[in-house]
């Protein structure tokens, strides 16, 4: 399993979690970012969090990126 750590920016500061992602990184859909963070994939600054919650410049996001399924 892949994972991707983001520091939150300032312009991020304040923004739900799901938004946050997709403002700072250009890897992953909000959509993807949604399904990740409610299959329990997310941690802010080690703590699992939901999609509503507000992050802050400088907190760290860590994201499991599941596998690629193959077809």
């Amino acid at each position: 399993m892949r994972t991707l750590e983001l520091t939150v920016t300032a312009e991020a500061d304040g923004v739900r979690l799901d938004k946050a992602v997709t403002l700072i990184s250009d890897e992953l859909t909000r959509s993807a970012v949604v399904q990740i963070i409610d299959d329990g994939g997310v941690y802010v600054n080690s703590k699992q969090v939901k999609k509503c919650s507000a992050v802050k410049a400088g907190d760290v996001i860590r994201i499991e990126l599941p596998e690629l399924k193959t077809l």
